[in-house]
């Protein structure tokens, strides 16, 4: 019988330089097949109290689709170094990457939801 192919969702910052590492840690550490990558400037910054209503309804859609047609069971947020598009401290990255984890978890209950840094050398690190 042939088995289904396996995916796993990013929810990734736009910035090219974190995209590559971030898919290859995620295939590497999941085994799974296929990566639904969303990519976003800032993506923690979509759940906080001052995004763009109408970038987060897109962002739970696409989360949705990978979710509900594709079979993810794993999410990942990522937030990393230089980020223009969330312009803030690791500290600060993190707190509201936090707030993004909490917010699809219980979006997704069926997903796990973990956030996950890109530090300076394109090195990614769970949080």
């Amino acid at each position: 019988m042939k088995r289904e192919p396996s995916f796993a969702t990013v929810l990734n910052c736009m910035d090219g330089r974190v995209q590559t590492p971030v898919l290859e840690f995620v295939r590497k550490e999941t085994g799974i097949d296929w990566v639904d990558n969303l990519a976003i400037p800032g993506p923690a910054m979509a759940f906080s109290d001052h995004a763009d209503p109408h970038l987060r309804q897109l962002v739970e859609r696409g989360l949705g689709i990978s979710v509900k047609s594709h079979g993810s069971r794993q999410i990942y947020i990522v937030i990393h170094h230089d980020c223009a598009g969330c312009p803030y401290d690791r500290k600060t990255q993190h707190g509201l990457a936090m707030v993004a984890v909490r917010t699809v978890s219980s979006r997704f209950p069926e997903a796990s939801v973990r956030a996950l840094w890109v530090n300076e050398h394109w090195e990614v690190e769970p949080l």
